[in-house]
């Protein structure tokens, strides 16, 4: 009965004789606890638990506006012993608590979502894709983790990328697209482009394919236009904006190809490394700075060392998951 009364006085549909009760209730309850009771029942409903610091907040409120009523004892009628006036600042009191109550549960709720984090992920040696809350598309390399706020694209949509990912931006001018990769921010409205920043890597690029970005890192900025790319150097702070005429190789990647353009055999390891989950140990240091140009088609280690091999002499050996190169001498 208690319950539906509170329920009521919140509502405001509560009569004088239910707002006598309900005072005379508060004041011959024997301890906190059971002033506790009735409130814990009347939001059990709710998956939240009351947290014990409103819970004493709401007693000593409520405790201040009783002490306040109590008079040195004298005999007047019950009527004017529960005058509306008390019971108005008592019942103030009830509801301010229970709003904070629920003020507090939304906030704490805001606070959960703003630092709970999705994660997605592809190994090494695999690739992902996966379609963001708000329909924006996204295809992760090997070895690459993206992650984004439980609260995305309830303000704006950030995206952490650790790695290298494409991205097809679902238009949605009212909320900012961002993506952060080692302090490189890329923010886009409706538009498709590919960021390469994985955390061994002394350079990041960020290359647009479609649409409009605005690519930004320490005191530089620079607004791409399609077919454009920024180059950012970790080791020097360079930011270079520039027309990339290789293009469509940049995403290859999205259909299991990989384009070199001059990369040394160094450089390409660590390449193959991530696509297939290996470890590649070239032992001839002259192998190292050998170059290469051309298109792969990276369906087995074994079929990208045979291509390597016709261009320059190689042998490797397996030994457990490393894989040692090393020229082959005619």
């Amino acid at each position: 009965m208690r319950i539906e009364l509170l329920h009521r006085l919140i509502a405001g549909t509560t009569t004088e004789e239910e707002n006598r009760q309900l005072m005379e209730w508060f004041r011959q309850c024997a301890s906190k606890e059971e002033f506790f009771m009735l409130f814990e029942t009347a939001w059990k409903e709710s998956p939240d638990e009351m947290p014990r610091d409103v819970q004493e907040r709401m007693y000593r409120r409520l405790s201040r506006e009783l002490d306040g009523e109590k008079k040195p004892a004298k005999v007047v009628p019950l009527r004017s012993r529960f005058s509306w006036k008390v019971w108005q600042r008592v019942a103030v009191a009830c509801i301010i608590i229970v709003l904070s109550l629920l003020n507090y549960r939304m906030n704490d709720k805001q606070k959960q979502l703003s630092t709970q984090n999705f994660t997605v992920s592809a190994e090494k040696g695999q690739r992902a894709f996966v379609t963001l809350p708000d329909s924006t598309k996204v295809w992760l390399n090997s070895d690459t983790r993206i992650s984004y706020p439980a609260d995305y694209g309830m303000k704006e949509r950030n995206v952490a990328l650790v790695g290298e990912a494409y991205f097809e931006v679902a238009k949605n001018p009212a909320k900012r697209f961002i993506v952060e990769a080692k302090g490189m921010q890329v923010e886009a409205l409706g538009t498709a482009f590919n960021i390469n920043a994985y955390k061994e890597e002394n350079q990041m690029v960020a290359s647009l394919f479609s649409g409009s970005v605005r690519v930004s890192y320490d005191d530089h900025m620079a607004i791409l236009k399609p077919h454009e790319s920024v180059k950012v150097d970790l080791l020097t702070h360079s930011f270079s904006q520039y027309k990339d005429e290789n293009m469509e190789d940049i995403a290859l990647w999205r259909q299991n190809e990989i384009t070199f353009d001059g990369e040394s055999l160094e450089d390409i390891t660590r390449i193959i490394n991530r696509l297939y989950n290996t470890t590649i140990y070239i032992e001839d240091e002259s192998l190292k700075k050998e170059c290469y140009i051309g298109t792969i088609r990276n369906n087995s280690l074994e079929n990208f060392i045979d291509i390597i091999n016709l261009t320059t002499p190689v042998i490797y050996e397996n030994k457990g998951d490393t894989v040692f190169l090393k020229r082959r001498i005619p």
